[in-house]
């Protein structure tokens, strides 16, 4: 459904977005408001038939916009869903380096103060990531890594 005139109580008429359905969402370009806030209220339900969608089509993580893909890690950061998992794995190894940041803060959000050794070994390898790094000098995802080592396992981690 598009956006349009709508008679309110007391016949009085209002220019308002209907809702959207899920079938007009485009992942590969960036979303306007009314989509990323229609895909944030309708949970995970929607989430899993969009991501199971692009699947079934061949549309890999990549092939979303970038804005599309820091939104899915955010919705997905501190959710147990099998497709957020993948997401998760496919935000740390993104082409786009503010993915692979969003991909790490999500991380070190969702594992808070669990000490996980596996997640600090991701992070770890993150900070070797060549792309991590501009004429041999860290960018600034290295600022994202120690906040997420440090939400993870403490200050002892960083050091």
């Amino acid at each position: 459904m598009k956006a349009g005139w709508h008679l309110l109580l007391g016949g009085m008429l209002s220019w308002a977005a209907l809702p959207l359905m899920a079938a007009e969402i485009n992942i590969k370009r960036n979303p306007d408001q009314r989509e990323w806030r229609y895909f944030l209220r309708n949970g995970v339900e929607l989430q899993r038939n969009i991501w199971e969608e692009q699947r079934r089509q061949g549309v890999a993580f990549a092939d979303w916009s970038w804005v599309w893909r820091i939104l899915w890690l955010k919705s997905c950061g501190q959710s147990q869903q099998q497709h957020c998992q993948a997401i998760m794995a496919a935000g740390l190894n993104d082409a786009a380096l503010v993915v692979r940041a969003e991909a790490i803060t999500q991380l070190g959000l969702r594992h808070q103060n669990s000490h996980n050794q596996t997640v600090l070994h991701k992070l770890k390898q993150a900070a070797r990531e060549p792309r991590n790094f501009r004429n041999g000098k860290p960018m600034f995802i290295h600022d994202n890594i120690k906040l997420a080592r440090q939400r993870i396992a403490g200050h002892a981690a960083v050091h």
